[in-house]
């Protein structure tokens, strides 16, 4: 996710975006939608964690599968 933060060199947000890996060992859920829906939540958390100045969009919920 490109976050802007605070007092950071203005290229900070293109060359430095934020990277996060998440393994789900406590749910023992293979659903990939279910996955991507924590996924979504921690990257919210994270961006308002670090008060991104351009307030990065993060959706609430994963797409609609095609169906």
């Amino acid at each position: 996710m490109r976050c802007k933060i605070a007092g950071a060199p203005a290229q900070q947000e293109s060359e430095v975006p934020i990277e996060g890996l998440m393994t789900d060992t406590l749910t023992g859920d293979t659903d990939a939608r279910v996955h991507l829906t924590h996924l979504l939540h921690s990257a919210k958390v994270v961006a308002d964690g670090f008060d991104c100045e351009n307030k990065p969009v993060v959706p609430g919920q994963p797409p609609a599968s095609p169906g």
